[in-house]
């Protein structure tokens, strides 16, 4: 099984957003993560890079109008 670490993209820099990641999902302009505990953050935002050999993770640079809140994965289950 393939457990990744989901990183927002912040010019040269990343931070981290969401570890133990087992499913994404993109759907339109935005990317649905879910990990393995069931919790699930969207982000607005197009993909960077996905990493499964050495750091199993995948990067995701926010489009530059999307909103504190896209950015920082806030959206929780249920909500646009």
């Amino acid at each position: 099984m393939c457990i990744a670490t989901v990183y927002l993209a912040e010019g040269d820099e990343k931070r981290e957003v969401m570890r133990d990641v087992v499913w994404v999902e993109a759907v339109n302009d935005h990317f649905r993560i879910l990990n393995m505990f069931g919790e699930e953050k969207h982000f607005h935002g197009k993909l960077r890079s996905i990493d499964f050999w050495q750091e199993h993770s995948v990067v995701i640079e926010p489009f530059p109008e999307a909103s504190d809140i896209e950015q920082a994965g806030l959206h929780e289950k249920g909500t646009p």
